[in-house]
């Protein structure tokens, strides 16, 4: 395929608020042959990297201005795909704009009557229900509704989650009465509109990257998660990623009931009680994984090239070796680790190369090596300044 047909695609990225954005991102569709845009601000990660080829600042923090400028840019360029890369930007596109041709070539969905999944625990709950997806037992909680009778019928042990909020924040697992009302007495009068109680499943937490085509499922990656920053609630250090027919099923029909059009990060528990894949969560954005899920087989880059050409493809996990799993780590997260936690046998094992681990450093990109080396150093002084100052 020549230079010239595989560069014919334009490739819009949107950025709202720069935490937990792929860096490695606009690599993924630049490999694809696309030619990249980024639309964010100065400090996003999208900037941290050699794969976009043009930069529009959305230089505000407000919502309204954002969803403005981000509408008034579209309508001067045409993009063959736009792709929002975070969470509170989708939340605060989809709530804002109202024009569905305009929410057509901004949001993952090529079904608009599903918005209410975007960005939104009680809507994600509503959506399971409506299409019988298997999900923990739930109720949502508004102002007014009877909050002992939630919690009896939801019973314990259980999770209270905020309406939104990612990375763990705004999850509260509780084990009894007690443990519930203080959770929700530390909820301000906003967040009291749309609670999800859930059930708590204890079991093995599984994640799952993949990219759909109009609800068709062209590629994805599976991984039990096996150490995370802080609780089990939130970001994942370290994953085995394995093949299951079983999570490939589910995967699939959940791109089709949800009606994705893009990419999604899904997250199942894996009862320990009846053996059965609870989804809890679905994220209808790209993470920090989906590059790295190349050393399972899974080239995301070839699976955007099939979007962008409409063409069907199935890629799917392949174990190296035969092994039942592959172990993956995510540098950053990794390095800031094993600093604040004084991990000396962890970051042994980075500098090292035990396990092989310098193949997910991404010596491909000397700047966002270099960032990545710079937000180590970044956090390691602000730690230190913390415990100088106690």
């Amino acid at each position: 395929m020549s230079l010239q047909t595989q560069q014919q695609f334009h490739v819009l990225l949107v950025n709202f608020k720069s935490t937990e954005v792929p860096a490695e991102f606009p690599y993924l569709f630049k490999t694809a042959g696309a030619r990249v845009d980024v639309f964010c601000t100065k400090n996003s990660w999208l900037l941290k990297n050699s794969f976009w080829d043009q930069w529009i600042d959305c230089d505000s923090a407000d919502p309204d201005v954002f969803v403005q400028k981000l509408q008034q840019h579209i309508a001067m360029q045409q993009y063959d795909w736009v792709v929002i890369t975070d969470e509170r930007g989708l939340e605060v596109i989809n709530t804002r704009v109202t024009d569905n041709c305009i929410a057509r070539q901004l949001l993952p969905l090529f079904d608009l009557s599903n918005r209410s999944v975007l960005g939104s625990k009680a809507g994600f709950s509503r959506m399971c229900t409506a299409h019988n997806i298997r999900t923990p037992a739930y109720a949502i909680y508004n102002v007014g509704s009877d909050l002992k009778q939630i919690i009896h019928d939801v019973s314990f042990p259980m999770l209270i989650k905020t309406d939104t909020g990612g990375g763990g924040n705004g999850i509260f697992q509780c084990e009894d009465f007690a443990s519930a009302e203080t959770a929700f007495a530390q909820l301000s009068a906003e967040q009291k509109n749309n609670i999800v109680f859930q059930k708590y499943i204890r079991g093995s937490c599984i994640s799952v990257e993949a990219l759909f085509n109009k609800g068709e499922l062209l590629a994805y990656a599976a991984s039990r998660v096996m150490r995370t920053v802080g609780t089990e609630f939130n970001v994942a250090l370290d994953r085995n990623y394995f093949s299951s027919p079983e999570i490939e099923t589910h995967v699939q029909t959940i791109g089709a009931a949800f009606t994705i059009d893009g990419f999604a990060s899904m997250t199942y528990m894996h009862s320990n009680e009846d053996g059965q894949y609870y989804l809890v969560e679905a994220d209808l954005r790209a993470n920090v994984w989906f590059r790295l899920a190349s050393h399972v087989g899974v080239d995301f880059s070839r699976a955007i090239r099939a979007k962008l050409t409409n063409t069907s493809v199935m890629i799917r996990p392949i174990i190296p070796g035969g092994a039942d799993c592959f172990y993956m780590g995510y540098l950053l997260r990794n390095m800031i680790w094993c600093f604040e936690q004084r991990d000396i046998v962890r970051a042994i094992k980075w500098f090292c190369n035990i396990g092989g681990r310098w193949r997910f450093v991404p010596w491909y990109d000397k700047k966002l090596l270099f960032a990545s080396i710079v937000e180590v150093l970044r956090a390691c002084k602000f730690r230190l300044r913390q415990k100088l100052r106690i």
